[in-house]
């Protein structure tokens, strides 16, 4: 027999022991959870346009994050004013930071993108937010797995933070006071929320000696993604080959380590940007308006530093060789 309903309580109380547990009792902040980083965003800002009604202006980084577009268009749909600021602004913060005033409601950023491990320099922003009582929504892909759990840095400011593509939290300042419009309602029995509270004690400076290792000497004629001074994590290798597609490569690596891959958004130790693999014809133009060109794209490999060993760099070696192969060369 199907009994087609559930306690909807589940979600709040889940909050509340994230909550407890991360900020303390007393905390007049909140932890709120979701189900991946895109409905985190979603969440958030659906709520906050409702909180303030008034204030219709909304600023953020065209094809910073493709996690942003779906709460932008829905923004866009309700009559916001979206404030669409370039990409090749980014490190100039005098050209941007002035356009946050007291007419915004929020300004939605990213300090690291989904798979490459770049980093994004968003510095000052939550204080020029809160002195003009605009909300900082700042979305960390991977950035905060390396940090420590603090109390927001404003009441102005929100931390999505994500775990998993289907798990990820946001920490709501005090003034974040918001409604959910679909969370209460989902699955909640079956999420495992231990990557949100597990303090796993992660060696980054080992991370740091093998990756810089690999990308100073990349197998196969290949080069490292991002030239010395590029902000970004050292938790993985960015490599790239001109003339080889990248799925081929992870492919054919996975095979030669007895591993098999698991979809896009799941697999932890081996990714590419490869189309391919990912499917669709637009799917990593956001990476094109970052400035990497189709055949980077196409050829750019990401591996997890705690895999990196001998053994992978010997089987990375042959990989290439085989793929080389296959294309007759």
């Amino acid at each position: 027999m199907l009994t087609d309903w559930r306690p909807i309580e589940k979600w709040n109380i889940l909050n509340r022991e994230l909550t407890e547990k991360l900020l303390g009792e007393e905390s007049k902040q909140e932890i709120r959870l979701y189900q991946g980083a895109e409905h985190a965003i979603w969440e958030v800002t659906q709520g906050l346009s409702r909180l303030f009604p008034h204030r219709r202006k909304v600023l953020y980084f065209q094809y910073q994050d493709p996690f942003h577009d779906h709460a932008i268009f829905t923004l866009l749909r309700d009559g916001f004013e979206v404030i669409s600021l370039p990409i090749d602004q980014i490190d100039d913060p005098k050209s941007w930071q002035d356009q946050i005033g007291k007419d915004t409601l929020m300004f939605l950023y990213s300090e690291d993108d989904p798979i490459l491990g770049r980093r994004f320099n968003f510095e000052g922003v939550p204080e020029i937010c809160d002195k003009n009582k605009a909300f900082a929504v700042k979305v960390s892909h991977h950035c905060h797995l390396q940090d420590e759990w603090l109390n927001a840095e404003s009441p102005f400011a929100v931390d999505i933070k994500s775990f998993r593509s289907d798990l990820a939290v946001a920490h709501l300042g005090s003034k974040a006071k918001i409604g959910s419009a679909i969370a209460p309602f989902l699955e909640w029995e079956a999420v495992d929320v231990t990557p949100v509270i597990d303090d796993v004690q992660t060696d980054f400076d080992g991370f740091n000696k093998k990756v810089q290792g690999l990308e100073a000497a990349v197998p196969g004629g290949g080069q490292p993604l991002w030239k010395k001074g590029v902000p970004r994590l050292f938790d993985r290798a960015v490599l790239f080959w001109e003339d080889m597609d990248g799925h081929a490569i992870i492919d054919s690596l996975a095979f030669a380590m007895g591993w098999i891959l698991q979809e896009p958004g799941y697999e932890c130790r081996l990714e590419t940007t490869s189309l391919s693999r990912w499917g669709g014809l637009r799917t990593m133009d956001w990476l094109k308006h970052q400035g990497m060109t189709a055949e980077q794209i196409r050829g750019t490999i990401v591996i997890h530093a705690s895999v990196i060993s001998d053994q992978l760099i010997k089987a990375l070696d042959g990989s290439l060789k085989r793929v080389r192969e296959l294309q007759g060369f």
